[in-house]
């Protein structure tokens, strides 16, 4: 797994699989930061606005959920991924009938994702469904962002359960949801610089750009090398240094290189569900 750069940079040494976890009874408690395992389930005692989502199994063991965007699609084979750092993931010709991408304000390019085995380029695209509901029509958060791709399947991960308390229930089948008071609620976010970086060879590179962003804006093109970050050299073996960077608030001085030209840029993380429309960004 190391061999991954992004796992190497996270210091993972391995993974839980649902062949496993469901041995016992698992509860994910993300505002203490707190795995709880028993037995069974029979010893948790759950809030009263709590939310049952059935699941089956397939083949590999992996948890299946059905949920429905908005009151027109349902989608029943939904993968429960507490490894998935993102939201609500969606495979386009699953939505079709209701996405166009055509349309769509906000979209990345280039590298989608980084897996076991290494980065897979796709596009992805935004959508926002009136609200996230249960196959039962109980109602799991009013506002979502759905990631949507061409390829990959439906993936219900982490941005949204960390909004609840998460037990899985796998004697009943069952995922129990409870909400956990984190203060305001608002819409979601998505702070991000508009580019991402992966080393290729013995350099870095710009590997995903996403439109419209400041990272577009200002000039950047995917391929670009870059050959510094804060006026300081950087190659492939500073890719954990430059992805730390790029997870912080702080703005960043990024020097890219293009055959013979230099580019030097000034980025910072916008709200990028929240940036106004640039219509001319939008690639082709």
């Amino acid at each position: 797994m190391r061999s991954v750069p992004v796992f190497d940079c996270l210091d993972i040494d391995g993974l839980l699989g649902a062949n496993l976890m469901r041995n016992a009874c698992w509860q994910m408690d993300y505002k203490n930061e707190v795995i709880r395992i028993q037995e069974d389930c029979e010893g948790f005692i759950y809030s009263a606005d709590w939310i049952v989502m059935p699941f089956h199994v397939n083949n590999q063991g992996t948890p299946k959920l059905s949920v429905m965007l908005g009151d027109s699609l349902r989608l029943s084979d939904v993968t429960l991924d507490f490894g998935s750092s993102s939201g609500l993931s969606l495979d386009l010709e699953a939505v079709e009938e209701m996405f166009d991408p055509a349309g769509s304000d906000l979209f990345t390019a280039g590298a989608a994702g980084v897996g076991l085995y290494g980065v897979e380029l796709d596009s992805i695209w935004f959508m926002s469904p009136k609200g996230l509901f249960t196959s039962r029509q109980d109602l799991i958060l009013p506002d979502v962002r759905a990631r949507i791709r061409r390829r990959g399947g439906h993936l219900f991960g982490t941005q949204i359960l960390r909004e609840f308390r998460s037990t899985i229930d796998w004697q009943n089948n069952e995922l129990v949801l409870e909400p956990v008071p984190m203060g305001e609620k608002r819409s979601p976010v998505w702070n991000n610089f508009g580019c991402a970086l992966q080393p290729n060879g013995e350099v870095l590179e710009v590997a995903q750009l996403v439109y419209p962003s400041l990272a577009v804006e200002s000039g950047l093109v995917l391929g670009d090398t870059v050959v510094a970050i804060n006026s300081r050299p950087v190659s492939a073996k500073d890719f954990c240094e430059a992805r730390a960077l790029f997870g912080a608030p702080d703005p960043i001085e990024l020097t890219s290189q293009r055959q013979e030209r230099f580019l030097e840029v000034n980025l910072r993380q916008q709200d990028l569900f929240d940036a106004p429309q640039n219509k001319s960004n939008k690639k082709p």
